[in-house]
């Protein structure tokens, strides 16, 4: 027997359409060739003139997919836009190949078909994975396994094995457990060395059938499903000579899958088209290199039907044969190629967006996986170990995870290796987009995680992503950090998270707004001080969203009259009072903006007092506390007096309750200035609180960072 290499060419175009397509077809949606495509997609079809939806179903607008075969539906169409949809009954699979086909059933409202069949696909995109491999785990196939090919065989949502075994004449299938561990393999008889095997809906009953290729009986055997994963014993349809690989595509867009068959030793490729059921009529060959090896189906030049291209080991080059429209081929053109390791396969293994390589070679024991850069070159391969003498490589989602998994045919060790994607993500949950967040306000950034590096870094942006502002570098990778909401109004903010190591990242779906409620707080006099006649104190305030200018009152009836103290006066959130000899222990101060909104008074009453006795001169009478509302520089400026020696104790807390600082000294009776140092700690709302000797004398006041 001759020694011969099998090259799975699994080639994804990137060529998109949006012209008219046949006669009566304007556009369709997903576009040809389109990557990462939702999983709950509808599909589209626009005609450019309006069409009798009747003829609009299963029999005229079919869709297979790669994995799980004949899909069912909900057809729909709307004669205002003269389009026609696909609403799937289910969820595509991630990283598989979607086929839709358009028969010339299709009529219009005067009885005229489509010109022609037209048929186009595209691929799901993943929900994740990070292109690193955990170490293999292997499972039982039959003598000299040559290929391998993944899909949902008993049709319970996950992806079967098929294992084509060259020197048992049968083939292997393994049952998923749904969590990427497979049952032990049931074998059924193939022909003489099966080489190649491939899974699609032959019979279109929703299920997925078998072709196998096999080499020395010049044949393919189908093998149909029962429905449940079990299969009918094969039957046999004549191909050329040694046929090694075999690929289904409806090759004739007659909503049925096809057979496209390369024969290594007599240098062609065999076409059987379906008869609609399921059985094939008899091959019709044409010409390619020497020694073909490998064959593909896909719609190359964007023409609506499935051309081949054959790799040829001979010759060494590749043959393309394009599609006449229904099912027979021009005659070849050749394209030199270089030497290939044995299977190569192509599918999103990262989850950025764009196709990696797999390649199992067949020497080294092992499948190196090539992550593409964005830009269709490759960074360095990372090798994975197998067993002995890997054949065949295929992609797919073993563990319904969302990512895409590598199954390998072990032909020395009559194996098949199954190797699962590490799941590396980050996804954001809040703010994700809609939310409105209030300046100052307190809310918690939130996130779920798989396999990062322990830490994560947090940035912002408000101008939708153009410019970024860092929030932390550096923090545990909890799935929570509390944020307290900064002063950059914005209805175009977004979080990031970035795993500390680079990658992943996730950023918010949508954006979310910051904004400004105006707002003002009065902080000193906010209850319980005792200030003298004729000495001099800051009333203080924070605010936001003001016209610039506020107007200030006092009262010494608790609020039942009040007194204008100045009508108008900068907005900076300090006033220096005189204090008027109107001596009351039932005294309120009000501050407004000018425009009579908003407005906020004392939280409870404060003393206007005369002093008793004879003072000693410099010395306070009572315990004051006195609290400038803004930080300046990172310093928050604080004046007490004490009448005698006294312990005094302060404590800075945000608006969560949480404390933040705290500090104590001990003085005499006197006057004293302090300056607490706010550096690193976030803008929003704060409160001191100041107790001396005890609680002899205690007071709160709040203050802001902007």
């Amino acid at each position: 027997m001759k020694k011969v290499i099998i090259i799975a060419l699994f080639f994804v175009f990137g060529v998109n359409i949006n012209l008219v397509l046949a006669q009566e077809i304007v556009s369709v949606n997903p576009v040809q060739n389109a990557l990462n495509i939702s999983k709950n997609t509808n599909i589209s079809v626009t005609f450019n003139e309006d069409m009798n939806a009747s003829t609009i179903n299963d029999s005229t607008f079919i869709v297979h997919s790669f994995q799980t075969g004949l899909q069912t539906g909900t057809y729909g169409y709307d004669t205002g836009t003269k389009t026609a949809t696909f609403n799937p009954d289910n969820n595509f699979t991630v990283g598989e190949i979607v086929y839709v086909i358009l028969t010339t059933g299709i009529e219009n409202t005067t009885g005229d078909t489509l010109t022609g069949p037209y048929e186009w696909s595209f691929t799901i995109e993943v929900d994740g994975g990070s292109g690193e491999f955990a170490a293999k785990v292997d499972y039982g196939a039959g003598n000299t396994p040559w290929s391998v090919f993944s899909s949902d065989l008993d049709s319970d949502g996950d992806m079967d094995l098929t294992v084509a075994n060259g020197a048992s004449d049968n083939v292997s299938i393994l049952l998923n457990n749904g969590d990427g561990t497979f049952a032990a393999k049931v074998d059924y008889g193939a022909g003489n060395i099966p080489y190649s095997v491939f899974s699609s809906d032959l019979d279109c009953d929703g299920d997925m059938d078998l072709t196998v290729a096999n080499g020395a009986s010049d044949n393919v055997s189908i093998l149909l499903n029962n429905g449940n994963g079990t299969f009918a014993a094969k039957v046999d349809y004549g191909a050329g000579h040694y046929p090694i690989s075999v690929f289904s595509s409806d090759l004739d867009c007659d909503g049925d899958m096809d057979l496209a068959v390369a024969n290594y030793n007599s240098g062609n490729v065999s076409i059987l088209l379906n008869n609609g059921n399921g059985t094939f009529a008899a091959k019709v060959d044409y010409g390619t290199g020497d020694g073909s090896i490998s064959v593909f189906s896909s719609d190359l030049v964007c023409d609506g039907d499935m051309d081949l291209a054959a790799a040829n080991y001979g010759s060494g080059n590749v043959s393309i044969l394009l599609n006449n429209g229904n099912g027979t081929f021009a005659a070849k053109v050749d394209y030199g190629a270089g030497s290939f390791p044995y299977s190569v396969f192509s599918s999103d293994l990262d989850c950025d967006g764009d196709m990696d390589l797999a390649a199992a070679n067949r020497f080294s024991n092992n499948v190196s996986v090539l992550l593409n850069n964005g830009d269709g070159t490759f960074a360095a391969k990372v090798d994975y170990g197998v067993v002995d003498g890997p054949m065949s490589v295929f992609s797919s989602d073993l563990d319904s995870d969302g990512d895409m998994d590598l199954t390998v045919a072990n032909r020395g060790s009559d194996n098949v290796s199954v190797l699962l994607n590490n799941n590396l993500f980050i996804t954001v949950t809040s703010p994700n987009g809609g939310e409105d967040w209030q300046v100052g306000s307190g809310h918690d950034i939130t996130w779920t995680s798989t396999g990062t590096s322990g830490t994560v870094n947090i940035e912002y942006s408000t101008d939708n992503g153009s410019n970024w502002m860092e929030l932390v570098d550096s923090t545990e990778d909890n799935g929570n950090y509390p944020w307290t909401i900064p002063g950059t109004p914005s209805d175009s903010c977004l979080v990031r998270i970035t795993d500390t190591d680079g990658s992943p990242s996730d950023t918010s779906d949508a954006v979310f707004t910051i904004s400004v409620v105006p707002f003002i707080t009065v902080s000193s006099p906010n209850g319980g001080e005792n200030w003298q006649v004729d000495s001099t104190y800051d009333i203080t305030w924070i605010s936001s969203g003001t016209t610039g200018n506020v107007r200030i009152e006092y009262s010494t009836n608790n609020g039942n009259s009040w007194i204008q103290e100045v009508t108008s006066t900068t907005d900076d959130g300090s006033y220096s009072w005189m204090i008027p000899d109107i001596p009351s222990d039932s005294c309120l101060v009000r501050v407004k903006n000018w425009s009579g909104s908003p407005s906020d008074i004392s939280d409870t009453v404060f003393t206007i007092s005369t002093a008793s006795g004879v003072p000693v001169e410099g010395l306070p009478e009572v315990y004051s506390f006195n609290v400038k509302g803004i930080v300046t520089n990172n310093q928050l400026e604080v004046r007490y007096g004490v009448p005698e020696k006294a312990q005094v104790g302060f404590w800075v807390y945000d608006i969560k309750g949480t404390k933040v600082k705290e500090f104590s000294e001990e003085n005499p009776a006197g006057f004293y200035s302090v300056r607490i140092n706010m550096s690193g700690k976030p803008a929003g709302v704060y409160f001191l609180k100041m107790e001396a000797n005890g609680k002899k004398f205690t007071q709160t006041s709040k203050f802001v960072k902007m």
